[in-house]
């Protein structure tokens, strides 16, 4: 009887904070909640510092710290969750083998790496050159001020068809149609290629180092003046060869875009507006394809007059016959 009463016996419950060496008497890992609430506050700090972190640009050391605080929080877990701290010997043993091998094989996979780090790393997966490495100026760009900056607005706030309608609330054949009866005024032309930032993407002399198409001789190449004032008010509806713009999406989400300089066989070339070439290999491409929209954007004319427009026309002829005084 005693010893049937003896083998129903209910255990006494554990206590909510041991305070012995964490040993059930019948073996179980009784571990106090002080300890388990304290390891979870650590992970939940550690948890902070890993995000911290990925936010501080430190190399390829971030990744050392990032897995370091991740052995800190796995080896907590394992310690004082799974309660390896009271296991045998033995299974501390194992863990600790298998984390070698784990820290091996990464170390084995970096090294790997290292040897084709040009299709890893952006730097050298697509390299970058400007245009002064032909002899053009620094970054490739010519200068975006054709004029002082005072002299640019003098002339434009003395013109006495500021206040004339902008384009955007004409129609369209109107504005062309008034804008090839001109006159136009070259400086005044020239101070508005500058405002309205033309400048900064199309060159304006063949010495220049390439960029968006060179307007020296645009006008003989193109001498119907319909041609100029639409490639102003709507770029995409006919695009020059060679200007077409390519977009590229990169297997690390890095989106490129510009004019195709040259295919080879492993690479794609692409210029942008101020010069500078890059070199793709084409095994990091993940999407290829060409704009139907040109990269200059719509818009730039809506705000300016109709005299405006034939003025710009004016400069652009200007170029290719005599130079406009005082330029």
């Amino acid at each position: 009887m005693s010893s049937l009463a003896q083998s129903n016996e209910i255990p006494a419950p554990v206590a909510d904070d041991v305070a012995t060496d964490g040993h059930h008497p019948e073996g179980a890992h009784a571990v106090p909640k002080r300890i388990l609430l304290g390891v979870f506050a650590m992970l939940c700090v550690l948890t902070v510092v890993t995000v911290a972190v990925s936010y501080i640009p430190l190399g390829p050391a971030n990744i050392w710290v990032a897995l370091f605080v991740a052995v800190i929080k796995g080896g907590l877990v394992v310690m004082y969750f799974m309660h390896l701290r009271w296991d045998s010997p033995f299974n501390g043993m194992v863990l600790i083998s298998a984390m070698f091998f784990v820290a091996l094989f990464i170390g084995i996979a970096m090294l790997d790496s290292k040897e084709y780090q040009p299709n890893l790393e952006k730097p050298e997966m697509v390299q970058q050159f400007s245009a002064a490495d032909t002899g053009g100026g620094a970054g490739g760009a010519q200068t975006t001020s054709l004029m002082p900056l005072d002299t640019m607005t003098s002339i434009i706030n003395s013109d006495p068809s500021a206040k004339d309608p902008h384009i955007n609330t004409l129609k369209y054949d109107d504005v062309v149609a008034a804008a090839e009866k001109g006159p136009g005024d070259p400086k005044l032309g020239m101070a508005l290629f500058q405002k309205q930032g033309c400048v900064t993407c199309h060159t304006l002399s063949k010495d220049d180092p390439p960029r968006a198409p060179c307007l020296v001789d645009v006008t003989v190449r193109h001498p119907d003046p319909g041609y100029i004032f639409e490639s102003i008010l709507h770029p995409s509806a006919k695009i020059a060869d060679g200007f077409a713009t390519n977009l590229f999406v990169l297997k690390d989400r890095t989106v490129l875009q510009g004019f195709l300089v040259s295919e080879g066989e492993d690479t794609f070339k692409i210029r942008d507006t101020n010069g500078v070439v890059t070199t793709i290999p084409k095994s990091m491409i993940l999407k290829h394809r060409q704009l139907a929209q040109s990269i200059m954007p719509e818009g730039l004319g809506d705000n300016l007059t109709v005299h405006d427009l034939a003025s710009i026309y004016a400069f652009l002829d200007s170029l290719n016959k005599t130079a406009i005084a005082e330029r």
